[in-house]
Order: structure tokens, then C-alpha cells, then sequence
């Protein structure tokens, strides 16, 4: 089995499950995949084991399962869509590793990622700054019942990594850009990925500070 035949198993496979997951939807995985590959050639790295680790971080959110073995799960994912045998053995550890350990998760010490897990990580992490994530952020305190914004809750912008994972933690929306959206530009792994940062970074500043201009009145 060629490499591009394994990745349209695996693509149509997690597009599959995720067509209609609004928070973390196929399109997003599609998005993240085209800046990945942008990064991948820039930086030159594996563009298959890039776009594997892409595909297959969100499958496995780990707020969605918070106790499951991930690589394991992953793994079996793989081996269920038969393309294991088409994979080495340090393919495949690097490929679960990897896609298990991206997401952000808090101030915390972060896991070693090969350098195209750094890649996948960056591309997903520039889909959470800008104009769509600011999009997703309001979808998704929608579907939780949040608040847009509460004056009086304050805003945590440090939360611990054990604030930060506790999925029951109350909040509203606007917490989210400063407790990490805001934050993501400097987590940067790769060059590439800081300049494309930048502008997305920017973007998010300007709409807070009308956010806060009209929610204040200011003319």
C-alpha cells in the first residue's frame, strides 16, 4: 500500500467521524493539514508522517477521553484500517506519539515531539488564532452554555494546567483568548509558523479591543 493510498484511508476514515463534530469538524482537520504541508516543505520535513499526525491528533481529543491510553487507541485505529503493515515500526511510534501529545493542555511541561510533530502542532495551533477560531471559540461556549462574557467572573488568565483540564470549570468565552488563545504565537515551534502567526495574533488584539470598546460603551 502506497503512502498517498494510506493517507485517503485514514482521511476518509476520520472525516467520517468528524463531519459533524462542530468544535473540532473535518474542516478543521482540512485546514490544518494545508498549513501543515505549507510548514512541511518550508521546513523540510516528512510530509506523509506531518499529515498523519495531523489526521489523527483530534480523533482522540483528549478532553473527550480523558481516560484512555491514546497512542494505544490510536494505534488500534490504524491497525483497524489495515495500513499498520504498510508502516514501520518507528513510523507508526512516532505517528501515535505524536498525534497523542499536540493539543495544548496548559502551562505545563510540554512532550518531546519529532520534528514533524512540532509541525503538526504549530499548523493546529495557528488554527486557534485569528478570524475563524474566534469563530469557534463562540460556537463552542454556545453549545456549552456559556457566557459570551461576564464582567463578574473576572478573567483567569493563568489558570494551572489542572484548572485549565477541569472540563467543568466555569468561564465564558472571552476567558479562553487570554487563558490560550493569545498565548499561541509564542509557542511556536518552527519559523514559519511565527510569521504566519503574527498577522492571525494581531487580528485577535484588534477584535478584542473592539470587543471591549463596545461592550463599554466607548464611542
Amino acid at each position: 500500500m502506497t503512502k498517498a493510498e494510506i493517507l485517503e484511508i485514514v482521511a476518509a476514515k476520520v472525516r467520517e467521524i468528524k463531519l459533524h463534530d462542530t468544535s473540532n469538524d473535518w474542516w478543521k482537520i482540512w485546514r490544518v493539514n494545508n498549513s501543515a504541508k505549507i510548514i512541511a516543505q518550508r521546513e523540510r520535513a516528512d510530509e506523509f508522517i506531518v499529515s498523519m499526525i495531523v489526521l489523527l491528533q483530534d480523533v482522540y481529543d483528549w478532553k473527550d477521553f480523558p481516560d484512555i491510553d491514546i497512542e494505544q487507541s490510536l494505534r488500534d485505529f490504524l491497525d483497524d484500517l489495515n495500513v499498520v503493515g504498510s508502516l514501520s515500526e518507528n513510523e507508526i511510534k512516532t505517528i501515535v506519539h505524536d498525534a497523542a501529545n499536540t493539543s495544548y493542555k496548559g502551562e505545563q511541561i510540554p512532550p518531546k515531539l519529532s520534528k514533524e510533530g512540532k509541525i503538526a502542532q504549530d499548523a493546529n495551533n495557528l488554527d486557534n488564532i485569528g478570524a475563524i477560531v474566534i469563530a469557534r471559540t463562540f460556537a463552542y461556549g454556545g453549545h456549552k452554555n456559556r457566557a459570551i462574557y461576564d464582567p463578574d467572573m473576572g478573567i483567569n488568565k493563568n489558570p494551572t494546567a489542572t484548572e485549565y483540564q477541569d472540563r467543568n470549570r466555569k468561564g465564558h468565552s472571552i476567558e479562553h483568548f487570554y487563558e490560550k488563545l493569545l498565548k499561541l504565537k509564542d509557542l511556536m515551534n518552527t519559523e514559519t509558523a511565527r510569521q504566519m502567526a503574527e498577522h492571525r495574533h494581531k487580528f485577535m488584539e484588534d477584535y478584542l479591543r473592539e470587543f471591549f470598546d463596545e461592550w463599554n460603551g466607548v464611542l
